[in-house]
């Protein structure tokens, strides 16, 4: 995690909020609530920046370990998933996220399993009407 300066954005210490050089520019070396609002709003900015990074981090590292599975799976560029994996990583993570087909009145899955015979009986147990 990078602590930056609320102002400046040189690396601070995770203690403070505002850099020593920018401290005695803009005099900040009083309590918070006496700061200019424009330094208050810095802080905030900061402050937010600080908690998404603490947040996300652990995002970033699966994105890399997907990264590292897809160069596992198509290193080459004859191989089947290769132009795919060519693709922004969103792309990628958003079409392993796809939604089972659902019914539009019961809301349920329309065919959650692998035969057809077994989803008829699922439809006609939940009360599912068949598609055309």
């Amino acid at each position: 995690m990078e602590y930056l300066c609320s102002v400046c954005g040189k690396r601070i210490s995770p203690r403070f909020w505002v850099c020593a050089s920018c401290r005695g520019a803009h005099d900040l070396n009083r309590p918070y609530r006496e700061w200019p609002q424009w330094a208050k709003a810095a802080r905030e900015d900061e402050r937010a920046r600080r908690k998404d990074e603490l947040q996300y981090s652990d995002h970033e590292e699966q994105q890399e370990d997907v990264d590292e599975v897809w160069k596992l799976l198509a290193p080459n560029e004859g191989d089947q998933f290769y132009e795919w994996t060519q693709a922004p990583p969103d792309d990628r993570v958003s079409h392993l996220r796809t939604r089972l087909d659902h019914d539009a009145v019961t809301r349920m899955p329309y065919g959650p399993y692998p035969t057809e015979p077994e989803n008829r009986a699922y439809r006609a147990a939940n009360g599912i009407p068949e598609r055309a």
